[in-house]
Order: C-alpha cells, then sequence, then structure tokens
C-alpha cells in the first residue's frame, strides 16, 4: 500500500508545480511578463519614491485577484530580464524605482511588500554601493543596470509588479 502513495505524490507535486507555472502565464493589462518569472509595469513620468510606490498600490494597481506595489527583483536572471527590457524595449535607461529600502535599519535592505532580504553584492549591486549612509534609505535601478540607493525625494521612474494575493 505505501507504495501507491509515492506516484499519488509525485503526481500532486507535479499538479502543484504546473499549477504555480499557470499562474504566472498571464498578466493582467497594462502588466507584462518579464523573465518569465513576474508581471512588471512601467508606468511613464517620474515620482517621489513614496509617491511611486502609492501609484503602483492604487492607480496602477492590476485588478483582483492581484495587488499592486513597487517591483521586487530577487534573482539575477530577473534583474537582466528587467534591465534588457528597460535598455531594448523602453529605449530608456534611467533611474527606476524599486520596492526596498533600509530606512530604519541602515545597512539591512528589505523588500516593503514581503519583508525578505534585498541580496546583497554582485552582481546586483554597483562596486561601493550602497553608499548613501542615512541619507539614501530607498532602493533604485540604476542607468548601469546595478541597484544603487537613493533618496526617497528624488524623481525617478518607476516598475510596479502585480502580486497574487
Amino acid at each position: 500500500m505505501k507504495t501507491d502513495v509515492v506516484p499519488r505524490v509525485a503526481v500532486l507535486v507535479g499538479a502543484l508545480l504546473s499549477l504555480a507555472a499557470a499562474q504566472i502565464a498571464y498578466c493582467p493589462a497594462p502588466y507584462i511578463l518579464i523573465g518569465g518569472e513576474v508581471c512588471l509595469y512601467f508606468p511613464g513620468g517620474t515620482y517621489t519614491w513614496l509617491d511611486a510606490r502609492t501609484l503602483c498600490q492604487t492607480a496602477a494597481a492590476p485588478p483582483d485577484p492581484y495587488t499592486g506595489d513597487l517591483a521586487e527583483i530577487q534573482t539575477c536572471e530577473l534583474l537582466s530580464s528587467v534591465w534588457n527590457y528597460i535598455y531594448y524595449k523602453l529605449e530608456r535607461p534611467s533611474n527606476y524605482w524599486i520596492g526596498g529600502k533600509d530606512e530604519g535599519s541602515e545597512g539591512s535592505w528589505f523588500w516593503v511588500k514581503s519583508g525578505t532580504p534585498v541580496p546583497k553584492g554582485s552582481p546586483f549591486w554597483f562596486t561601493a554601493e550602497p553608499d548613501g549612509s542615512n541619507a539614501e534609505n530607498h532602493l533604485v535601478l540604476s542607468p548601469n543596470g546595478y541597484l544603487a540607493d537613493g533618496r526617497m525625494d528624488q524623481s525617478y521612474y518607476a516598475i510596479c509588479q502585480a502580486y497574487t494575493a
């Protein structure tokens, strides 16, 4: 009887993995699938970090069952895919607000939506970054394709992400 359980568990795991992949296959407009991993939206205009986050959570928020917030770039592959989209498709290499900060915990960068740590060091951060101490506590995808710290009152483009609720 125990041998019957193993194939059933394997089928169940396979079905769950397929379901998880299927949830990423669709992005609500105007969000687009980037890197086969996440649904992102690149609104026009520039914003302070707080205004960008508010925009992603409200006016640019995706429809239910999704929620919107600034993007979390948690893998090297996603960082590369996002930057390639910005550089080659949008043709707009610039500074972009994304959803990380170390405000209130200097040097301990975390994603504001998930609360998980922002990856540190190379290949994510440019050499000598972060370098702003208490003055620069919000995460920027910079024109060179690396992460950097920025002052929240600076005006940059934003990258919004659709999260499943």
